[in-house]
């Protein structure tokens, strides 16, 4: 198994109705920079507030479902993610 698949493995959940922390949402997601950077030049938005940077997990779920990602990544991430409208 890879580096990025076990970082996927290790995922947690992503809830729609909270805002991550940009640190927080890289490691719930197992993504890297680089992979905040693709997804962000594939329209995932990051707000900002001060110096610090956001991710809503609505927004997340957004991107996925409009298969923001390569369509390999994205069926990959949708599998692994359990994406909570609780």
């Amino acid at each position: 198994m890879n580096e990025s698949n076990t970082k996927l493995s290790r995922a947690l959940p992503i809830r729609v109705d909270e805002v991550y922390t940009l640190a927080e949402f890289q490691r719930r997601t197992g993504l890297g920079r680089n992979g905040m950077r693709t997804a962000r030049k594939r329209g995932l938005p990051i707000s900002q507030c001060g110096r610090n940077k956001y991710v809503a997990g609505a927004d997340w779920a957004e991107f996925l479902r409009r298969g923001g990602g390569s369509e390999e990544h994205t069926s990959e991430l949708q599998s692994q993610f359990r994406i909570s409208y609780a």
